[in-house]
Formats: C-alpha cells, sequence, structure tokens
C-alpha cells in the first residue's frame, strides 16, 4: 500500500559489464568425475546488468543488480552473512544513495570464482570476492548510459510442461537397492537415492497412476528491453545463455528459483557427465524428467518470450 501511494515519475537506467565473480563448477577430475570445484572449461555467463530508477531531477530511488552463482563462498560455518553479493550490495547503495537488490540468475552450475581455487571457502575468501562484485556494479552503474523514461511493462504467464521418464522396472528397482549398501549406514545422498528407489517400488506395488509430466506457470515481466524470467529451477548457465542469444529481448534476465523450486535443471550436454546437479535431477523423484528436457523448455519459452515482446 505505501508503494502505491508513493508511485512517482521515474527513469529507468540499463547497464551491463563483464564480470567473472562466478564460475563454473562442476569440476571435471582426471578420471572423467564431476565434483564441486571450478571448471575454467566450462560455461558461465559472465553478463552482470545493473538497473537503476531515478527521479527526473536525478535522485535515485532504488537500483536492481542481476548476476548468477551461487552465494556459497562462505563454506559451512556458523556466521550469519549474504556471502559476497552482500558486500556488492552494500557498496553501490554507499556510492549511489539508494537501496539496492540482488537477483540472482543461472546458477545451477555456477559458483563463486573464488581465490582458493574453489567455490567454497571461508568469511573472509567470500568478502574478497565481495569486493571484486562491488567493483563490477559500481563500474557498470556509473557507466549507465542507456536511460528511459518510458517504459512499458508488460507480464505473461505460460503453462510449461516437461514429461517424466517412464518408471523404472522392479528388477531394475532391486537390483539398485542391492548395490547401494546397508540403508543403516548411508548419509547424504545415497540415503535419498535410498529413500526414493523405497518409493518407487511402493509405487509399483501399489498399482497407483503416476503423472506422465510436471506442469507449472512460468511468469515473465518486461520492463521495455530487459525481461525478468521466473524459472523454477537452479537453472544451468547454457540453457539461460541459450534463451539469451535467441531472446527478442536485449536484455533477458533469468531467475534461478522464481516462484518455485523444482531442484537442478541441468543441460542436456552435462547429463552424460553426471555429478551432484544431475543426480539430483534425474534421482530424487519418483519419476525423472526426460533428458531432453532442455530443449522441451527452450521451445516453450520462446513462444512465451516472442509473445511478451509483441505486446
Amino acid at each position: 500500500e505505501e508503494a502505491v501511494k508513493s508511485l512517482r515519475p521515474a527513469v529507468m537506467g540499463i547497464s551491463t559489464v563483464h564480470s567473472d565473480v562466478g564460475v563454473n563448477r562442476r569440476e571435471i577430475r582426471e578420471d572423467g568425475s564431476v565434483a564441486l570445484g571450478q571448471n575454467p572449461f566450462g560455461s558461465y555467463d559472465p553478463t552482470m546488468t545493473v538497473i537503476s530508477f531515478a527521479e527526473p531531477d536525478g535522485k535515485l530511488i532504488g537500483n536492481m543488480i542481476h548476476y548468477g552463482a551461487h552465494n556459497t563462498g562462505s563454506g559451512i560455518n556458523g556466521e550469519i552473512t549474504r556471502d559476497w553479493c552482500g558486500v556488492m550490495i552494500d557498496r553501490l547503495e554507499e556510492v549511489s544513495g539508494g537501496v539496492t537488490a540482488f537477483y540472482n540468475g543461472c546458477e545451477g552450475d555456477v559458483g563463486p570464482r573464488l581465490s582458493n581455487g574453489k567455490t567454497t571457502g571461508n568469511l573472509a575468501l567470500a568478502l574478497e570476492l565481495g569486493g571484486v562484485a562491488a567493483n563490477d556494479a559500481v563500474k557498470a552503474w556509473r557507466n549507465t548510459t542507456d536511460k528511459r523514461a518510458e517504459v512499458h511493462l508488460r507480464v505473461a504467464n505460460q503453462a510449461i510442461t516437461l514429461p517424466f521418464k517412464p518408471l523404472q522396472s522392479r528388477e531394475e528397482i532391486e537390483k539398485r537397492i542391492g548395490e547401494i549398501g546397508d540403508p543403516e549406514k548411508l548419509r547424504g545422498l545415497p540415503a535419498t537415492e535410498y529413500k526414493v528407489l523405497l518409493e518407487r517400488r511402493a509405487a509399483i506395488e501399489s498399482g497407483e497412476k503416476l503423472p506422465d509430466e510436471l506442469t507449472f506457470t512460468q511468469t515473465a515481466v518486461a520492463l521495455g528491453p530487459v525481461v525478468f524470467l521466473a524459472i523454477p529451477f537452479e537453472v544451468f548457465s547454457g540453457i539461460t545463455l541459450r534463451l539469451s542469444a535467441y531472446s527478442p529481448f536485449a536484455h533477458t534476465l533469468s531467475l534461478s528459483n522464481g516462484n518455485g523450486e523444482f531442484s537442478y535443471f541441468p543441460s542436456e550436454d552435462q547429463i552424460c557427465r553426471g555429478g551432484y546437479e544431475v543426480w539430483m535431477f534425474s534421482a530424487m523423484r519418483i519419476r525423472p524428467f526426460v533428458d531432453q528436457s532442455e530443449q522441451i523448455y527452450i521451445d516453450q519459452t520462446m513462444k512465451e518470450l516472442r509473445e511478451l515482446f509483441t505486446l
């Protein structure tokens, strides 16, 4: 109510900068296995976007920073912290004089590029990287040249449907249960997989009819040449880089875990490599998504973006 009552004319500024705050975190070991670390050969989105709103006389109303990377720099500890992005937010607020918010983009396979060569560390490493992020954000804000007094607001909601794979056979489930080991000794991901295997077996025994697909509503909000796309997954950078390349909008800003959370969404080329995120995509549901989900999702989302662009 307060926001509606305080509506006033504003000028929207848009600026981008190349930022290496993030790095692909799916480190490929010599034996081909995938671990959480830094992968200098993997994809990530290096574009940091800063959107500012100011009154016609130049007085700042607020800033939005968009960039895709996990906020895991401080690792596992007892500190309460906003991690690297907190330093960036505070610095831009101090320089610009207006409230600033961070919007996380494609972070499914992207972590913070810490100086220890990993994507997890401690609070000191997170704050160190925060200084790099702060410098990038301030640089973008100071170099804003695209300013618009008239901005057309449009909103679209698209039903997105992703099909599931057929349920494993009883024999395949029993074989895997035998391979996984003593359930009393399982921890972490193996314990979760064991629980899902039991759920799959129970579904077969009950004859329960399981859904063949997942349908969710995806919201896209356009402000002039910028579109925010709320994706209810921790989406891989390869998928959102493709969307940005094909999108009719000049700035297509994907939001991970937007309007929901269905775990990781890997690009199809990464499924064969496995690893933590792919395991979460394929092993934590009674019926996992099909391997071709990336293209199925791209096709439906491009339809939403093109229709929104013409409104």
